[in-house]
């Protein structure tokens, strides 16, 4: 069976879209835990020699930080999973026409 060049491109965009969202995910995860437990990821050159109360800022910033890059990693999986379901679909609509046709 012949694939057309439409479909063809449908089905590249899902595994670019797929191999964006894995990256993402992993980053995605980092962040979590960078939300979660924010002194276990903060740069330790950030925080020797400082006074508690600045180590417990930049433990604070750390958690801002993360928060901010969770936020902006779920809005690129939202739009790479709506990318990714849309060509799907379109991908199996062509198949499925030839197959009928």
């Amino acid at each position: 069976m012949k694939k057309s060049v439409f479909e063809i491109y449908c089905y590249v965009v899902c595994l670019l879209s797929l191999m964006c969202g894995i990256t993402v995910l992993g980053f995605f995860s980092y962040n979590i835990v960078r939300v979660s437990k924010p002194d276990f990821t903060v740069n330790e050159r950030r925080i020797d020699n400082k006074s508690p109360n600045e180590i417990e800022k930049e433990i604070s910033y750390e958690k801002k930080r993360g928060l901010r890059n969770l936020v902006w990693q779920g809005i690129i999986l939202f739009i790479d999973t709506v990318v990714f379901i849309i060509h799907w679909i379109m991908g199996r609509r062509m198949r499925l026409s030839k197959e009928t046709a």
